[in-house]
């Protein structure tokens, strides 16, 4: 059985997490005692089921408009997404039956090496887009890559860590990012993407065809991210909720293209013990990205073939709910990027968009 903060097997009475810490069962009251009055002490659950930061209301910017069916961007476009399925297992309770994660939760860690951010009032009522990237780096990336580094221990020699993608020149609002000594520079392992509410959220794709156009343009966005990376695990996150979202495969790992999981939505307000908090969800979709995967959870990697190999033609027939495009919206985008729907054959254009 893996060790968390080892990363290889362990004998019962070898157990080391990487810090030399003992078990939870190990401790009994009166170690705990002791232990808080050197130091006061918590847990990975307590730090990351807190409350978040209260954000007054929506975002709001004069940048920010109705873009998503009506400017795409061609090399991804809303009807590039053809199915959803429901993540059901992306969930609580199946979290903590992985083996050995409820014992690594409840491990006593001294307080210090879990910064709680401090968010100026000020970022809270701002309510555009930047204090919200701003919210999201020094709370949300503060707590989950403090979260990690307990998580995943020093003898493993991996570092994994959540930050904002302009600071990697990345298209991803949000990358999960994995450092090993072989891979110094890093490897972005998780995509994320922030969206206001109002431009993003999971009711539109109960409205009408152009509501479902708008939930879709931004899925569609992820899934470019995602199969261009190689990377299973993503999500959308608006100050309303948190959705996690798996990139579907085969038996055999072969993305399906235009097929997405989508776990249920996790509200900002959600926390406190025995729930799911978008803290201890983003950290548990980074932690799916270290080097060895968890039990019963497929790893972070998907491989997915060349653009010559037009692996976008493996693909199922849409959902009913999907819109049909128009044939002047496929015309445009066959002259943008080669390619209108994913049935098509191979355009040699499409290999350099």
């Amino acid at each position: 059985m893996e060790s968390y903060g080892y990363g290889g097997g362990f004998a019962e009475d070898d157990y080391d997490d990487g810090y030399g810490r003992r078990r939870p069962q190990d401790y009994q009251r009166s170690d705990l005692d002791a232990l808080a009055e050197i130091e006061p002490y918590t847990t990975l659950a307590t730090y990351l089921t807190s409350r978040n930061p209260p954000i007054l209301g929506p975002m709001e910017s004069a940048n920010l408009r109705r873009r998503n069916a009506k400017s795409p961007d061609y090399a991804f476009i809303w009807w590039d997404i053809r199915n959803t399925r429901q993540w059901n297992t992306f969930n609580l309770q199946t979290i903590l039956a992985t083996p050995d994660l409820e014992r690594l939760l409840s491990m006593p860690i001294p307080q210090s090496e879990l910064p709680e951010p401090a968010i100026d009032d000020e970022v809270l009522q701002q309510g555009d887009r930047m204090a919200f990237l701003t919210i999201v780096r020094d709370y949300f990336c503060t707590k989950v890559t403090a979260a990690l580094a307990q998580s995943v221990g020093q003898r493993s020699h991996q570092n994994l860590s959540m930050m904002l993608g302009s600071e990697l020149g990345s298209s991803a609002d949000i990358a999960g990012v994995y450092q090993s000594p072989s891979r110094p520079h890093g490897q972005i392992r998780v995509a994320g993407f922030v969206k206001s509410c109002r431009e993003w959220n999971t009711m539109m794709q109960a409205g009408g065809d152009e509501r479902r156009r708008e939930f879709l343009q931004v899925l569609s966005q992820l899934q470019r991210y995602m199969r261009d990376h190689g990377t299973r695990y993503g999500y959308v996150l608006t100050e309303q909720e948190l959705v996690c979202v798996r990139l579907a495969t085969d038996a055999e790992n072969r993305p399906i293209f235009g097929c997405l999981d989508i776990a249920n939505p996790i509200q900002w307000n959600q926390h406190g013990q025995n729930r799911l908090s978008i803290c201890l969800a983003l950290w548990f979709l980074h932690f799916l990205a270290k080097r060895d995967p968890l039990p019963n959870w497929a790893g972070w990697d998907v491989e997915v073939p060349s653009a010559e190999e037009c692996s976008r033609r493996y693909c199922m027939s849409k959902d009913p709910w999907v819109p049909d495009p128009r044939r002047d919206e496929v015309e445009l985008a066959r002259v943008k990027r080669g390619w209108g729907e994913a049935e098509e054959p191979y355009a040699y254009g499409e290999n350099f968009r």
